[in-house]
């Protein structure tokens, strides 16, 4: 039989490992949003590579279409998104370890 500390503490990391799955489903939101963008400026760049090509005929370089893309906010915050759902999942992991430990 579980004491009452016990069933606090199995509560409490049920709650954590909840929390960590709406953080690891609002990364996997972010991801899919992040593939409409990258859709997105694909078919912008295609639509604009006619008129982007210089004088000579060459398009332009993948750095020159890709670079812009980087100062967006969504996109420069995603490293330390990124960083945060590794620890949460870290976190997740060792709450589900430590809960079959107590049960």
């Amino acid at each position: 039989m579980m004491h009452t500390t016990e069933v606090e503490e199995a509560l409490m990391l049920k709650t954590m490992a909840e929390e960590v799955e709406a953080l690891i489903e609002k990364g996997n939101n972010m991801l899919m949003m992040m593939d409409t963008i990258h859709q997105g400026v694909g078919s912008n760049v295609k639509a604009d590579d006619q008129s982007q090509k210089s004088p000579e005929g060459v398009p332009p370089t993948y750095e020159d279409v890709v670079a812009p893309l980087f100062t967006l906010p969504i996109i420069a915050k995603l490293p330390d998104d990124n960083k945060a759902l590794d620890g949460l999942t870290k976190l997740k992991e060792a709450a589900l370890l430590d809960a079959e430990r107590t049960v």
